[in-house]
C-alpha cells in the first residue's frame, strides 16, 4: 500500500464532521495539495480506475454519482487532460449539478463557468477547457478526450431510442488522444443503451466496465433518512432500482422474467411462521390431536462442479432446495463459489449437513464419476446421485422455470443481520441474475448457479428418485 492510499484510507476512517474540523486547520497551501487528490475524499466503490473505453456507474440515488463523476473530470485535469465534455439531461442539470460539483474541486477562483454560445468551465492554472451540452439541445462537432454522461435514462425526455440516438452521436466526438473515455453516472432503467452496457458486461468485453452502488454504500448519508426510505420503498421495485440501483429488466431468450422471481419470494420469518403452523383435530372421544400443517418432504443440495482449481475459473454452483408438502419447492440457500475442487467438495457436504439434506445432486458431464468420487473422499457415507446433462442449458431449465410461472417456487432468504436487512442484502442476487439473463449464447460465462439449481429443483419435482431422512429441525431454520 503506498503512502497516499494509507492517507486516504486513515482520511475515509473519520466522521463527516471530524473531516471537516481536520480541512479547518490547513494552510491554504496544504488544501491545494489535498484537493489535488481527490481519490483522498471518495470511498472504494467511487474510484474509477482501468483504460476501458466505457465506465458505467450504475447506482443507486444518494450513492455520489456526480460527486463521482466530477471527481474523474477534475483528476482528468490535474492529470493534463485538455478538452473534456459533460452532457446532462437539461442545461439547467449541467449546471447546477454537473458544473457547480467540478468546480467545488478546484480553490476558489481557479475554475469558472462561462455561459453564452459556448458554455464552458475554465481553469486558471490548467491548459483545459470543459464544454457543457445537454441532451435538450444538438450534439455536433466538439473533438473530445474524455466525457462525463449524467443520469442518462433522463436525457431525451426519458425516450429510449431519443436516448441512444443521442449518446451514439456525443460517443463519435470523443476520439482524441491515445484512450479516449466515457464515464456514465445513472440510476438505471430499462433502456435499450443499458440492455447493452450489461450484455457486453457479462460478455467480458474489455471497453466495458461497471460499477454498481446502492443508497446504503454512502457513508454520510443519516440513518434516520435511509430508515425513512426503506419504509416508503422497501421491498418496491421501484425501490431496488432507485435506491439499490438495481437494473430491472426482461432478457429476450431467457427462461425467467424479474416478476416471475418477485413473486415467488418469502421471508424467514414468514417461512418459518408456516413451518410452526399446527392444526389441532378432536377426536369422537375428546381427545385433541396436534400436528404441523405443513411439513418439508425432502431436501437435496444440487451441484454444478468446477474441474479447474484456475483462480479466474468457473464457479461451483451450489443450491440447497426443499420439497413441501403442499407439493411446492423452497429454495433455502446458495452455498455457490469460487472454490478449488477439494473446497467445493468439503461446502457440498457442508450444505448436506447444514440442512440435513437426503441427497447430493451433482452434474458428471466434465469430471464423470470423479466428481462423485471427490465428494465421498471427504465423506464415504454422503448420498450423492450424478445427473448426466443430454439436453442444452436452456432446454434443461425450461420444466424448471414453468414450475415458477405456476408459483410452485419459492425463494426463501436465509436469516439476515439487521446490517444485511437495511441493506436489502440478497443471497440469491447472483442466482437470480443468471436466472434472468442467461439465454444459451455461447459467449456467455457458463451459468453455474443456475445450473445447480435446475438439478436441485428437478430432482424434486420431476424425478422419482429420493433418500429419506429426518428434516424435523430443517438446518438453520
Amino acid at each position: 500500500m503506498n503512502k497516499l492510499e494509507q492517507i486516504r484510507q486513515k482520511f475515509q476512517s473519520k466522521t463527516l464532521e471530524e473531516r471537516q474540523q481536520y480541512l479547518a486547520l490547513l494552510s491554504p497551501k496544504e488544501l491545494r495539495v489535498l484537493y489535488s487528490n481527490p481519490d483522498l475524499f471518495l470511498f472504494d466503490k467511487q474510484i474509477i480506475t482501468g483504460d476501458q473505453r466505457y465506465t458505467i456507474l450504475r447506482c443507486g440515488r444518494s450513492f455520489g454519482k456526480s460527486f463521482t463523476g466530477a471527481a474523474w473530470v477534475a483528476k482528468k485535469v490535474m492529470n493534463g487532460a485538455k478538452i473534456i465534455g459533460l452532457v446532462g439531461p437539461t442545461h439547467k442539470d449541467v449546471v447546477d449539478v454537473m458544473v457547480a460539483a467540478i468546480i467545488k474541486w478546484f480553490p476558489k477562483g481557479e475554475a469558472w463557468y462561462v455561459s453564452g454560445e459556448k458554455h464552458k468551465i475554465y481553469f486558471k492554472n490548467y491548459n483545459a477547457v470543459v464544454y457543457c451540452y445537454s441532451s435538450d439541445t444538438e450534439i455536433r462537432g466538439p473533438n473530445l478526450e474524455y466525457l462525463w454522461c449524467d443520469e442518462i435514462c433522463k436525457w431525451c425526455d426519458s425516450i429510449p431510442d431519443k436516448v441512444k440516438e443521442c449518446f451514439d452521436l456525443v460517443d463519435l466526438a470523443v476520439r482524441v488522444g491515445k484512450n479516449p473515455q466515457i464515464v456514465i453516472t445513472s440510476t438505471p432503467k430499462d433502456f435499450p443503451i443499458f440492455r447493452d452496457w450489461q450484455k457486453k458486461v457479462d460478455e467480458g468485453n474489455p471497453r466495458y466496465k461497471m460499477y454498481t452502488g446502492t443508497m446504503f454504500d454512502n457513508p454520510f448519508l443519516s440513518d434516520s433518512f435511509k430508515q425513512s426510505m426503506i419504509e416508503k420503498f422497501g421491498g418496491t421495485r421501484l425501490g431496488r432500482q432507485e435506491l439499490y440501483g438495481e437494473l430491472l429488466l426482461d432478457v429476450e431468450g431467457a427462461a425467467w422474467n424479474q416478476k416471475m422471481i418477485d413473486d415467488c419470494r418469502i421471508s424467514y420469518d414468514d417461512f418459518k411462521s408456516k413451518l410452526s403452523e399446527k392444526i389441532t383435530k378432536v377426536s369422537e372421544r375428546g381427545v385433541y390431536t396436534s400436528y404441523n400443517k405443513f411439513e418439508i418432504s425432502r431436501i437435496v443440495v444440487g451441484v454444478d462442479p468446477t474441474v479447474s482449481d484456475k483462480p479466474d475459473g468457473d464457479e461451483c454452483g451450489i443450491i440447497i432446495a426443499a420439497l413441501g408438502s403442499d407439493g411446492h419447492v423452497y429454495v433455502l440457500n446458495d452455498y455457490s463459489g469460487q472454490y478449488t475442487t477439494d473446497q467445493w467438495a468439503k461446502k457440498s457436504i457442508q450444505a448436506l449437513n447444514d440442512y440435513e439434506a437426503g441427497m447430493i445432486v451433482i452434474e458428471k458431464n466434465n469430471g464423470g464419476e470423479l466428481v462423485k468420487k471427490n465428494i465421498q473422499s471427504f465423506d464415504s457415507a454422503a448420498p450423492v446421485k450424478t445427473v448426466q446433462a443430454i439436453k442444452g442449458k436452456i432446454d434443461r431449465a425450461l420444466p424448471v422455470a414453468a414450475l415458477y410461472e405456476r408459483s410452485l417456487v419459492h425463494h426463501v432468504q436465509p436469516k439476515r443481520t439487521k446490517e444485511q436487512i437495511e441493506s436489502n442484502y440478497n443471497v440469491f442476487e447472483k442466482l437470480e441474475h443468471q436466472m434472468t439473463h442467461y439465454t444459451g449464447n455461447p459467449k456467455l460465462k457458463s451459468p453455474d448457479r443456475l445450473d445447480a439449481l435446475v438439478w436441485a429443483i428437478f430432482e424434486l419435482k420431476l424425478s422419482n428418485t429420493y433418500v429419506n431422512r429426518d428434516y424435523s429441525a430443517i438446518g438453520s431454520f
